[in-house]
């Protein structure tokens, strides 16, 4: 009797991005001009280039991704979600109890932005011809956000890792790729692991934060305190009005600066830790038949990325935003790839129901990302 062959060793296929952030960078500044030109109008127009530079510099297996949505599905998309969100926004201004009653009634409607706008994103998207699916159903959708978010917060938070889990449930078990299943196995425990470590890392953090808050108080009161009537309030309204004081003045701004420095490095790594660690767990647990996803996403590496990125958007007054955005999904790829068991060419399309951008973009207009 013959032994039984040793298994396949998977053939590991990472994620590359070729993009560059001047290249960007020249999308993103004439799209951002001629948005402002034609009064957001050229907004739909903008996120069709965005999209397909992005998902056309991305590749798997030597093969890059397609964005196939037309801007003018996007335009009238954002026309509805407009139409649909102006009344808040009216209330809010004129009847503010009224407002209220119509939050409730767009909480009502999340599930169904949900999935329409997870379902129109995947059905837009596609790789070597064969487009993704997206078959979520409201109750699912109803229960991973309304019913879990209760559940968390009737339980003080103690249920949120479940329900962040529950979430990327929803996203990955339901998406489909040429009508076949994406199999979603992650465990509770590692979530809790990841919610735990962030949590004590975010102790530590704010123990550092109020050290260090201390000490740009007593820096300010010892550059600001000039013994006039009135207080630290007087003295340092003294020392911006005098046309000299130059010294205390870089001083203060410098004391203001660590201030909220501390606090945006507190602010973020509990986050980074989270969203490494949650990541990696949910897409090593992906399958697709016999292939699985891979991903080594580090925290304090992304951490590092999101600080180091948003203080150089802030010192180039916001110039910096299309290198920032390139150097995040680069890293975030460059960690991603798809171990193959076999062909990755026998997976055929399956008929599409066209389906409209409504709800993609009243989820862009309530800042909500549904995407994988």
């Amino acid at each position: 009797m013959e032994p039984t062959p040793p298994p396949a060793v998977p053939a590991e296929h990472p994620l590359i991005f070729s993009g560059t952030g001047g290249e960007y960078f020249r999308i993103w500044i004439v799209n951002l001009l001629l948005t402002i030109v034609t009064l957001g109008i050229y907004g739909a127009w903008a996120k069709v280039r965005r999209l397909r530079y992005f998902y056309g510099h991305t590749t798997l297996a030597g093969s890059s991704f397609e964005y196939h949505a037309q801007a003018k599905q996007i335009l009238i998309g954002r026309l509805i979600a407009l139409a649909l969100i102006l009344p808040y926004y009216l209330l809010q201004y004129w009847l503010p109890l009224w407002s209220l009653a119509f939050l409730v009634l767009l909480m009502a409607a999340l599930p169904f932005i949900i999935v329409r706008s997870q379902r129109f994103h995947l059905r837009m998207s596609s790789w070597r011809n064969v487009r993704f699916n997206y078959v979520g159903t409201y109750g699912a959708a109803a229960a991973a956000y309304l019913g879990w978010g209760l559940l968390t917060v009737l339980s003080i938070g103690l249920l949120a890792p479940y329900a962040d889990l529950r979430r990327q449930r929803l996203k990955i078990a339901f998406s489909r790729f040429g009508g076949v299943p994406f199999e979603y196995g992650a465990r509770p425990g590692r979530f809790y692991v990841a919610y735990l470590v962030a949590l004590g890392v975010g102790l530590l953090a704010i123990v550092a934060f109020v050290g260090l808050m201390g000490v740009v108080m007593a820096l300010i009161f010892a550059v600001g305190h000039t013994g006039k009537p009135g207080g630290l309030a007087a003295s340092l309204q003294h020392v911006f009005k005098d046309p000299g004081n130059f010294g205390k003045k870089a001083g203060l701004v410098a004391g203001v600066g660590l201030f909220y420095l501390a606090y945006f490095v507190v602010l973020f790594l509990p986050y980074a830790i989270v969203k490494a660690r949650t990541t990696n767990e949910s897409l090593c647990s992906t399958t697709l038949r016999a292939h699985r996803l891979k991903s080594t996403l580090g925290g304090m590496a992304l951490w590092g990325i999101l600080v180091s990125n948003l203080l150089l958007v802030i010192v180039t007054l916001g110039l910096f935003a299309p290198w920032a955005h390139v150097r995040l999904l680069r890293y975030q790829l460059q960690h991603t790839s798809l171990l193959a068991s076999g062909s990755l060419d026998d997976f055929i399309n399956e008929p599409q129901v066209q389906t409209g951008a409504a709800a993609q973009e009243l989820s862009d207009f309530m800042d909500l990302d549904f995407g994988l």
